[in-house]
């Protein structure tokens, strides 16, 4: 029932709308749910254009399972947790990117059928986060307020205005890049270069781009630098002075696979 209050008087619009949005008489919401998740985790999504399911979208490549996945959704209780689980236990999911078939190339060139995992690019705050990761230095606490990132002193120099708290490259800000702050007038610039969508205006999905700014961000940025050296020290720590156990431990921590000799 509708809270009872005697201060406002409500149409119940918005309400017939939330109940509308989840009836089970509409899928269309749990399905435009279920394809985002996909697509996070396949960097296309079922549907291929998320934000239009109608007659100018592009048709979904597996309608049975997306169809499947939409009711499992539901009957899951709407759980975000859940289909993540769900997708990330597939053997669809678990498959390699290196796989090679020469009649499964031949007839699906593009992999829209995946018959082997998609390569993907990680986005710009996962970039980030395995940096972090990688050098051992990253701050994993939980919630509490969105941190300021360390950004250039270029940057700064632009004269934004409002606000934005000028810190630097320390602990404090090496949290993970969930809880960056978010300001429209001024962009993080190692998010904007890896891709990070305008806040300004809505995306359906990101754009991948290679460029040579990226390279040059990873080659010289102060972040990158910092935390490369604590990378470098935390290999000497954990292999000793073996240049080939080195090399191991390296691959390992960053690659999370072993060299070949190639």
């Amino acid at each position: 029932d509708p809270p009872k209050r005697t201060d406002y008087v409500s149409s119940g619009r918005r309400r017939a709308l939330a109940e509308w949005m989840v009836s089970p008489q509409n899928p269309l919401t749990g399905r435009v749910i279920v394809n985002r998740i996909w697509y996070g985790h396949f960097g296309q999504g079922i549907v291929a254009t998320p934000g239009n399911f109608g007659k100018m979208g592009i048709l979904p490549s597996h309608p049975e399972l997306l169809d499947w996945l939409t009711t499992e959704f539901v009957r899951q209780g709407w759980s975000l947790k859940q289909m993540h689980r769900l997708i990330m236990k597939s053997e669809t999911y678990k498959m390699e990117s290196s796989f090679y078939n020469e009649t499964n190339a031949a007839k699906d060139a593009t992999n829209t059928l995946l018959w082997k995992y998609p390569i993907r690019r990680l986005e710009a705050e996962a970039i980030r986060d395995v940096i972090l990761s990688a050098s051992g230095k990253i701050n994993l606490q939980m919630g509490w307020q969105p941190f300021f990132p360390a950004i250039p002193k270029s940057v700064q120099g632009q004269g934004y205005k409002g606000k934005w708290v000028i810190t630097k490259e320390e602990p404090d800000t090496w949290r993970r890049s969930v809880y960056v702050y978010a300001k429209r007038s001024l962009k993080f610039p190692m998010f904007e270069v890896h891709d990070q969508p305008d806040p300004n205006i809505t995306s359906e999905k990101r754009n991948v781009s290679t460029v040579p700014t990226q390279a040059l961000m990873l080659l010289n940025d102060e972040f990158i630098l910092i935390q490369a050296k604590h990378f470098a020290k935390r290999v000497m720590e954990e292999a000793g002075n073996d240049p080939a156990e080195q090399i191991k431990t390296l691959y390992r921590i960053a690659l999370s696979r072993d060299p070949n000799p190639k």
